[in-house]
């Protein structure tokens, strides 16, 4: 069912949804279907109108920027600048790989991006690439709320024809969730 698909992608659905390029032309692309059944829900948000909500969303938060629930665990984004600090002082590396039933995934930062993906026969394919330069704009700033201005512009320049954010096949039900930008309004 699709609404068991998308419970895990779509924090980060959204998160990069806030986070992207504001540059003419340029489109936010949202897909999620699933093999087999009548549902299938697609997006196309022009990156413009993005720039234009990011003040808004900032200004009006109450706080909602100001930290993230991972696992649990409330991080604010002080706390998340510290640990991208270090994380970025290290390099090249696997930060992270979990191993669970049929399910292989690692985080990893490989370049300028920062990596969650499934390894070759995990159920779960799950490939999401975040250049780092964005998480540098988002974490910007000395204010306590997360930067969203910053990370919209930092994106453009990352902005291709098809530029691919989180692509995820759940291989249960082959339920599927991509985000891409690209230059096309209509996919």
């Amino acid at each position: 069912m699709i609404k068991n698909a998308i419970k895990i992608p779509f924090l980060a659905v959204t998160l990069f949804a806030l986070t992207l390029p504001a540059a003419a032309g340029q489109w936010l692309h949202i897909l999620v279907e699933e093999e087999g059944s009548q549902e299938t829900v697609r997006v196309n948000f022009p990156l413009t109108l993005a720039k234009l909500v990011a003040p808004m969303i900032e200004e009006h938060s109450d706080g909602d920027l100001s930290q993230i629930e991972i696992n649990d665990r409330r991080l604010t984004v002080q706390e998340l600048r510290e640990i991208w600090e270090r994380v970025k002082a290290e390099g090249d590396y696997r930060l992270a790989s979990v191993q669970h039933g049929e399910n292989d995934i690692v985080v990893a930062l490989e370049g300028p991006f920062l990596i969650v993906r499934s390894r070759e026969g995990s159920r779960h394919q799950v490939d999401v690439q975040v250049p780092t330069p964005i998480v540098d704009a988002l974490l910007s700033g000395t204010s306590d709320q997360l930067n969203i201005s910053a990370a919209l512009d930092a994106l453009s320049t990352y902005a291709s024809d098809d530029f691919t954010l989180v692509n995820v096949v759940d291989g249960h039900d082959r339920a599927k969730v991509k985000v891409w930008i690209s230059q096309n309004s209509d996919q």
